[in-house]
């Protein structure tokens, strides 16, 4: 489907027809709506992802545009509806979107807490009274969650289950049922086109799976041992590697696309970089048993590689996508660094800390503690022969001894910005840290709250437009309801903005496959105090109540994370009785959960309890 339309300069004219005169031309825009797989769609249905495409060009010209940032909403046409222009003025004075529209700004941060619930949060809203756009329970902790942008969800592996477990932006939670599955899985990644990447499948763990948003799926890769682990590779790739080889593959095709073996890794890292002639150039290091030495190999070439001796043993390893530099670390805070472009180590260093966990955004690689006290920066611009590299320590907050989280979970990329969010878990709290971060003994003066419970992993969701070429841009996004809609558009203070409308098929109850119940309290508000009864019910989407049979209660501070689970007291035909004891003032999310009630999605809602 494509929509275009000239996009206006959003400036008022007080200055005569000789200023009018002067505007610059106006700028052309064109929407096109795409499906999952990126061809072009007439039909957007509640609940199904689709892709919003937009090229800006010059209307004099006809050329490319630079320099330009889109944001974006969609929302339900309205008679109420401001025009387009002052919706645009009231968003970007206010950076909020009107109440039932999609956003299609920033990011997503989903929080997985030990205690199986989860919540979505908005870090634009930080500083508002809550900053939750919704939040749940699984039935256990997930070991692996990776973040969906092509379908505008968060998908996750539960320790010990079949299949995986989808998390959609409103809190509805579905499984995805992929039986090869098995109950212990080593990897899990999703492409830019939503093919869902699985390393370990299979009885014995040996293989690498794809399954396609359409249904294709395959298993393209067995390796001899058990997966080791698997990540994208960039430049469209997946790396997976086990002890015994290694094997780059097409990220939405499944097609292998470089292989070899090893004589015996302990741990590996597999990146493609452009090569500067439209191809790729496919790098892989690995660790020997011990992590005495590390082995630089390029996938594409004949050759056996270069073994390259450490400054000190090592179990962990990892390559810039940004710079290619190989960083290889230890638990005890010992790192080295391998120029790519000479297979030779270009030095090392010893932090005064362990390391809990590596990741790369820019140019910079960061390294946290293992207490998660802190994050050291380090500069891979800096690294080289016979001088130290830059380092930059970041506090973020006390030290955490009962730090217990997998590697990737609490230290995470917020690309394509060179920055990561870096969560300290006993403060429930994520600093975001940039690659020229130095800040002494002060945390970082951007930090977002992650509410509901004690965070055992993290993942981000990128609802924002990203320029994929000058003057294009693109998008994913889900509607909820069926019926007229609009995409508004604004390239920011003193710029242009533009409304385009289009229709949505059916309805939401028609799109989504499980019925939606909503949680009803029966009243505004309760008092800080305990002994309080409070009588629930479950509405269906007519507002008549639900049986309950084993209701479980769950509520939760807002702000504080403090948590309550609760049996129910009494039942009766309309509900069930519960005894609350709200301990502080301020605003509590509360959720219902009954074992007996199968494929169906339980709405949240909040309460405040006043003094």
């Amino acid at each position: 489907m494509r929509l275009a339309g000239t996009i206006f300069p959003v400036i008022a004219v007080i200055a005569g027809p000789a200023f009018a005169a002067d505007l610059a031309a106006p700028l052309t825009a064109e929407v096109v709506l795409t499906d999952v797989a990126g061809g072009t769609t007439d039909t957007v249905l509640p609940g199904q992802p689709f892709g919003i495409d937009v090229t800006l060009t010059d209307a004099a010209t006809g050329g490319a545009l630079k320099g330009f940032v889109l944001e974006g909403w969609i929302r339900p046409v309205s008679e109420t509806d401001a025009p387009c222009v002052e919706a645009a003025r009231a968003f970007r004075a206010t950076r909020r979107i009107p109440t039932g529209g999609i956003d299609l700004n920033g990011i997503v941060l989903a929080g997985f807490n030990e205690d199986g619930s989860f919540g979505l949060a908005d870090p634009r809203l930080d500083l508002a009274t809550a900053n939750m756009l919704a939040a749940g329970t699984l039935s256990a902790t997930p070991d692996l969650v990776v973040a969906d942008r092509a379908t505008q969800r968060l998908i996750a592996h539960l320790p010990g289950q079949d299949g995986l477990v989808s998390v959609g932006l409103t809190g509805d939670v579905s499984e995805i049922a992929l039986p090869a599955v098995g109950g212990t899985l080593a990897a899990l990644h999703v492409s830019d086109d939503g093919v869902i990447w699985l390393g370990g499948t299979g009885p014995e763990g040996r293989g690498v799976m794809f399954h396609a948003p359409g249904g294709d799926e395959g298993t393209p890769v067995r390796f001899g041992t058990r997966v080791g682990g698997m990540a994208d590779a960039g430049e469209g790739e997946v790396f997976a590697w086990a002890e015994n080889g290694f094997a780059f593959l097409d990220a939405s095709s499944g097609r292998v696309t470089a292989s070899g073996i090893h004589a015996s890794a302990s741990n590996a890292a597999g990146i493609a970089l452009p090569d500067g002639r439209g191809g790729v150039v496919r790098l892989v290091a690995s660790l020997a048993p011990g992590g005495a030495s590390a082995h630089i190999v390029f996938a594409d070439t004949p050759t056996d590689g270069v073994s390259v001796e450490l400054a000190a043993p090592a179990d962990r390893i990892g390559i810039s996508p940004e710079t290619g530099m190989i960083l290889v670390w230890n638990a005890d805070g010992a790192v080295s660094f391998i120029d790519p472009a000479t297979t030779a180590l270009a030095g090392a260093v010893a932090l005064n800390q362990g390391i809990g966990d590596a990741v790369f955004a820019g140019e910079a690689a960061f390294l946290a503690t293992a207490d998660q006290s802190g994050v050291t920066v380090i500069d891979l611009g800096t690294v080289a022969v016979g001088q130290a590299p830059t380092l930059r320590e970041v506090r973020l907050a006390p030290r955490d001894a009962e730090v217990t989280t997998r590697p990737g979970a609490l230290l995470v990329p917020l690309a394509p910005s060179p920055q990561v969010l870096a969560v300290h878990a006993a403060s429930y709290t994520g600093f975001v840290i940039d690659e020229t971060s130095s800040m002494g003994d002060a945390p970082p003066m951007t930090a977002v709250r992650l509410r509901g419970g004690r965070p055992s992993a993290v993942a981000v969701l990128d609802r924002s437009f990203r320029e994929t070429a000058p003057g294009r841009f693109n998008t994913r996004a889900v509607v909820n309801e069926g019926g007229p809609h609009e995409l508004v558009l604004t390239t920011g203070i003193g710029g242009m903005s533009r409304c385009f409308r289009f229709d949505a098929q059916g309805s939401a109850k028609s799109a989504f496959s499980i019925p939606v119940l909503t949680v009803d309290l029966g009243v505004p508000s309760l008092s800080a105090r305990a002994g309080q009864v409070l009588n629930v019910r479950l509405l269906d989407e007519n507002g008549a109540s639900v049986a309950l049979t084993d209701p479980v209660l769950e509520m939760t501070h807002i702000q504080f994370g403090w948590r309550a689970t609760l049996s129910a007291d009494g039942l009766d035909a309309g509900g069930a009785r519960f005894i609350v004891a709200p301990p502080v003032p301020g605003h509590y999310a509360v959720t219902l959960a009954d074992a007996t009630l199968k494929g169906v999605e339980i709405r949240a809602t909040t309460i405040e309890a006043k003094q």
